[in-house]
């Protein structure tokens, strides 16, 4: 990707920071913050309600220098849906990391960043085996930093995972994240842009929730945006459930491992379920 304002000329420390803020900001100048309500159009494609979150992926993804981007939302404590892409090998990449529910950021109790510079390294390898050893074959990308959206600061603590082990430095915060900005780089190598990413971050949550109006009907909105992508996902779990009795999340756990055990994406084995194609995941 072409960036005629690269990081390296930026300053350092605070000013960085700020520097890169105010990048991010420039990038969405035109992007009224009320874009993302309900009925109102996207200037880029009319046919899309909702485009807040795309032009917020985007520029973050040009703010931070990085080969690509993407926003999702926590639906529930423990699933992390993607709302936003900024490439379609950004939306391979997070097709397969809601499909195998492996990976950074994923659930409502992560609160720091969790980096991955090398997605070869052991350290990485230990922590998300399955989305380590199977990113590589879906998309190009080599290393992964996700941040929480929280529209307060998060904790100023990152867990880098690095070849030989996984370190983790805190500093405070409480907010409660509402989902999560994932950065792809094809390269390895750590991140130049941790602290601007996120406030980056922080400033995403806080934009989505205020184009949004009100924070439960934004989460909502947003919620709904990205079942609607996958709402053969949710009627396969939602017969699972019903067949089962088990809660929300056990019913998707079953889906992917019947998925992975098949070999299928996860809203083809889900399809195959609906159709009685497949038979239905047991416990």
């Amino acid at each position: 990707m072409f960036d005629p304002h690269p990081t390296s000329d930026l300053p350092h420390g605070l000013d960085r920071v700020q520097a890169v803020l105010a990048r991010f900001g420039a990038l969405t100048s035109d992007w009224p913050t009320t874009s993302g309500t309900p009925g109102s159009p996207d200037p880029v494609n009319p046919s899309n309600p909702l485009g807040l979150p795309d032009s917020l992926c985007l520029a973050a993804r040009d703010a931070l220098n990085v080969d690509a981007a993407a926003i999702c939302v926590f639906h529930g404590p423990s699933v992390s849906v993607p709302v936003a892409v900024s490439d379609p090998h950004a939306a391979r990449a997070e097709e397969f990391h809601f499909g195998i529910g492996d990976g950074p950021c994923l659930t409502t109790s992560t609160r720091h960043p969790e980096l991955i510079p090398d997605i070869s390294a052991p350290g990485a390898r230990n922590s998300w085996p399955l989305y380590t050893a199977m990113l590589p074959e879906i998309a190009p990308y080599r290393a992964v930093f996700a941040f929480p959206l929280s529209p307060a600061p998060v904790p100023a603590t990152s867990t880098t995972l690095t070849p030989a082990t996984s370190t983790a430095t805190s500093a405070g915060g409480t907010a409660r994240p509402i989902g999560a900005l994932r950065l792809y780089r094809r390269t390895t190598g750590p991140l130049d842009d941790e602290p601007a990413a996120a406030a980056v971050a922080t400033e995403i949550a806080r934009r989505l929730l205020t184009g949004l109006q009100d924070d439960e009907a934004g989460l909502r909105l947003l919620q709904d945006r990205a079942l609607r992508h996958r709402s053969r996902v949710w009627q396969a779990q939602n017969l699972i459930m019903r067949t089962h009795r088990v809660p929300f999340g056990d019913a998707l756990d079953l889906l992917r491992a019947a998925a992975f055990g098949h070999d299928r994406p996860l809203r083809e084995h889900a399809d195959d379920v609906l159709a009685g194609r497949s038979p239905m995941p047991t416990l």
